[in-house]
């Protein structure tokens, strides 16, 4: 930007940088090498409160009160709606559905992105809810993650 102009200064930084070369090395290659991914442990996973097998709600935008532990999140800072938290708290229980001890968290989460988009949010619930709306499978992911109680298992994935 030059005086609230955008203005192409492609040229003029490709000859500083051959200016000052660093001499530094290419790293990596055509793949990032090797990762762990996670698999979350379906037993760590308990949404129950006292004599209710199942006990989740939104407690304002960024908690949710999975059983007796509260996920917190603040951190999550994309979520604009009360609808999307109440909707993520269910959708933490119902992906223990694919949490069969071989599923990566990623393949859990698109699973269940696929459910939502072939019979729409109401499948989280098994009564028509209608006061869902729409999350990214990073929020749920996130959410997932900042459960205290999560365990996983992990194992290495060539990238």
């Amino acid at each position: 930007m030059k005086e609230y102009t955008p203005e192409d200064s492609t040229s003029a930084a490709k000859a500083v940088a051959e200016r000052y070369r660093t001499g530094r090395k290419s790293e990596g290659g055509r793949t990032f090498g090797q990762f762990n991914v996670r698999i979350p442990v379906k037993g760590s996973f308990d949404p129950s409160r006292g004599k209710r097998e199942v006990r989740i709600s939104a407690k304002g935008l960024l908690s949710i009160a999975f059983g007796m532990h509260q996920i917190d999140l603040g951190a999550v800072s994309q979520l604009v709606d009360l609808s999307q938290t109440k909707a993520i708290g269910d959708a933490i229980h119902y992906a223990t559905r694919y949490m069969n001890g071989k599923k990566t968290m990623q393949e859990v989460t698109d699973c269940i992105l696929a459910d939502i988009a072939g019979s729409g949010l109401n499948v989280l619930s098994k009564v028509p809810f209608g006061d869902y709306a729409a999350f990214r499978g990073h929020e749920l992911a996130s959410a997932i993650n900042r459960l205290r109680t999560l365990k996983v298992t992990q194992s290495r994935k060539k990238g």
